[in-house]
């Protein structure tokens, strides 16, 4: 249970909820004048009392089916030139914040885009937790070997299927957990941490870590302020921090080695028996 929690608190998951309100209206009805022309044929002799009547029925009969034509005319027309612009305007907001990126900080991050094959060593500190070990990235998949207290676990991830595996340090067993939840570029890569930045990002220093120039760049979503120093020549993370309140996360990334890595790498174990996590 604690090794596959300490393997996510390093991915942030966000999410925007929208809520929507609709407004009902009702008709009105206006009064009928009939007791004044009532009161003052009751002074007239008995001969004209049918005539008053007969002019008094007439109005009504117009007036009724009148008020409900013009409200049926009318009621339709409005809702369907409103929805036409609103499903239109929509998408608009994501490519302006894109375009608004620092130049800057898009080409140095453009740097890792062609990198897909490769090995590191890390160091995290999650929240008082000390982890180390080894990854290795092919594409969408990833092996990562990590030391919690003298123990080696190793995960296989799966970007593509979203699934990761976890195998028991007795080898005989593994974990299946589904990461269809997870939102795509979350996994937990060095090159996924530039991949998605937000468009406020900026350029707060510089730094050489282990004789490799690094550009520190910060950004801020939902509370969570993300500091990353990204490596000059490759695009990639050479240092990690992300704090939220009194929680902090903190990761280096030492030792990269670019090559191609075999399948084999990749795969669980033969005989190795599947549980569902």
């Amino acid at each position: 249970m604690r090794p596959t929690r300490t393997a996510f608190l390093a991915a942030l998951l966000l999410a925007l909820a929208l809520v929507l309100a609709a407004c009902a209206s009702g008709p009105t009805a206006a009064p009928s004048p009939t007791q004044p022309a009532q009161a003052a044929a009751t002074a007239v002799p008995a001969t004209p009392t049918p005539e008053p009547p007969a002019p008094t029925q007439i109005p009504p009969t117009p007036t009724t089916p009148a008020t409900p034509t013009t409200a049926s005319t009318a009621t339709p027309i409005p809702p369907t030139p409103t929805l036409a612009p609103t499903a239109t305007k929509a998408p608009s907001p994501t490519p302006t914040a894109v375009r608004t990126l620092d130049s800057r900080i898009a080409a140095l991050l453009a740097k890792s885009a062609g990198i897909s094959e490769y090995s590191y060593d890390f160091k995290m500190n999650l929240s008082g937790i000390d982890l180390s070990g080894t990854a290795y990235v092919k594409g969408a998949k990833m092996r990562q070997e990590t030391m919690i207290a003298k123990t080696k676990i190793v995960q296989f991830l799966d970007m593509a299927k979203k699934v990761m595996y976890t195998l028991s340090p007795d080898g005989k067993t593994a974990t299946r957990m589904d990461l269809s939840q997870m939102a795509a570029g979350q996994s937990q890569t060095p090159g996924d941490m530039v991949s998605a930045l937000p468009a406020d990002t900026q350029i707060v220093g510089t730094e050489t870590i282990d004789g490799k120039k690094a550009t520190i760049i910060q950004a801020v979503v939902k509370g969570l302020t993300q500091k990353i120093w990204v490596w000059d020549e490759k695009g990639l993370p050479l240092k990690y921090e992300v704090t939220a309140g009194s929680d902090e996360i903190s990761a280096s990334f030492s030792n990269y080695k670019f090559a191609a890595q075999p399948d084999r790498l990749f795969e669980l174990p033969k005989g190795v028996t599947i549980k569902d996590g």
